[in-house]
């Protein structure tokens, strides 16, 4: 059965947050094998930079799509 509902708001956060979970991931476990590499060079300088700055700006995503469920969630019990 196909469903033909639109997502509430809150299963969309849900999947926004998700899929910064798995950015996260990715971007932490590339800055991990990118600070235990022996030699580094200016290339690896810039990405580790580069994974940083994605660590930082999903991490913040995160923090604020939790803040936006918690405040679905309390409007939903004023309701």
């Amino acid at each position: 059965m196909e469903r033909t509902q639109n997502p509430t708001r809150m299963e969309i956060l849900k999947s926004r947050e998700k899929l910064l979970w798995y950015v996260f991931i990715a971007s932490m476990a590339g800055l991990l094998l990118r600070l235990f590499m022996i030699n580094v060079d200016a290339d690896v300088k810039i990405l580790l930079i580069i994974h940083t700055v994605v660590c930082v700006l999903t991490a913040s995503g995160i923090v604020i799509i939790r803040k936006q469920q918690n405040l679905e969630k309390t409007k939903g019990k004023r309701s």
